[in-house]
């Protein structure tokens, strides 16, 4: 009886949820006598459409529950380098919060690759483009790199707070098998803008692909947050005749999808940013205003 009260007493907390907020909530406990599923997902709208995030992450999740949208300024580069109709591959996917946005971008006509290693954001990657009916979206639970072969990727404790997105697969030695390929090895027809967030390992990606942007010359927009890693990143990328543009969104958007006006992404006086590049070919001719051309490193 004890049970079955319990249940009942979150069935109607369940009920009382504002429409808006949140359609579905998992509690996760564990305990000797007691084994029920973990799950500290949350369902709601976005700028986009819908979707699912872990509560506990501390940049995306938190970026999603409070403000409905992430990093939006990565979603205003997207609109003006991607058309209807293009084949746009990113790899490291996360749960699919630009994913939704760049598969509307490419329509019907179009497609996405998102590649995304660990299992359970994975998981919640596929559920986001099911419940925005996105069918030109396919969604891969794997490792890109510049060999193919096996990984070995971390499990994360979705139940304690992480950032989901900062996790690198450069050295690690424990955790679930998952395969690791190459760009190139996806055999493409047609790629026009390429993304990349793999916390390091941009380069690797990169000349796993080299046939790949030899071939089709897409735009290139990746992470660039490791000093150490920069030098040999940007030199790869000048040698195969891109110009490189330097893009330092804040995660907080003053006129974010919910209009919250307080900035959780701050230290002190200064904004939280992520640095990332915006990479394009030197044979096309873009209107690029507002970044900074990197010559030097």
């Amino acid at each position: 009886m004890r049970s079955e009260s319990r249940f009942q007493r979150i069935r109607e907390w369940m009920e009382c949820l504002p429409l808006r907020g949140f359609y579905r909530a998992c509690v996760l406990r564990s305990t000797q006598n007691e084994s029920r599923s973990v799950c500290m997902n949350l369902c709601h709208d976005f700028r986009y459409g819908k979707i699912i995030y872990n509560t506990l992450d501390m940049f995306v999740g938190k970026s999603l529950k409070l403000y409905g949208e992430f990093s939006q300024g990565e979603a205003y580069v997207f609109e003006q380098m991607i058309r209807p109709g293009d084949c746009v591959v990113e790899v490291g996917a996360n749960i699919g919060s630009h994913t939704v946005h760049l598969a509307q971008l490419v329509g019907n006509d179009g497609v996405v690759w998102a590649f995304e290693p660990q299992r359970l954001v994975f998981q919640i990657l596929a559920g986001n483009m099911a419940i925005n009916s996105l069918v030109n979206v396919h969604c891969e639970q794997k490792c890109v790199s510049d060999t193919m072969g096996k990984v070995k990727v971390p499990t994360l404790d979705v139940s304690r707070v992480n950032n989901w997105g900062g996790l690198s697969l450069e050295k690690t030695e424990e955790g679930e098998p998952v395969d690791m390929i190459t760009l190139d090895s996806l055999g493409l027809s047609r790629c026009d803008f390429l993304k990349i967030d793999v916390e390091g390992m941009e380069l690797k990606v990169l000349k796993g692909g080299k046939g790949l942007i030899n071939s089709f010359r897409p735009i290139i927009y990746a992470e660039a947050d490791r000093e150490d890693k920069k030098k040999a990143l940007f030199s790869w990328l000048h040698a195969k005749r891109y110009r490189i543009y330097s893009h330092n969104p804040p995660l907080y958007n003053p006129d974010n999808y919910f209009g919250n006006p307080d900035n959780v992404f701050r230290q002190g006086e200064a904004y939280i940013v992520s640095f990332n590049v915006l990479c394009l070919p030197n044979e096309r001719h873009y209107e690029v205003q507002g970044l900074k051309e990197i010559t030097e490193w």
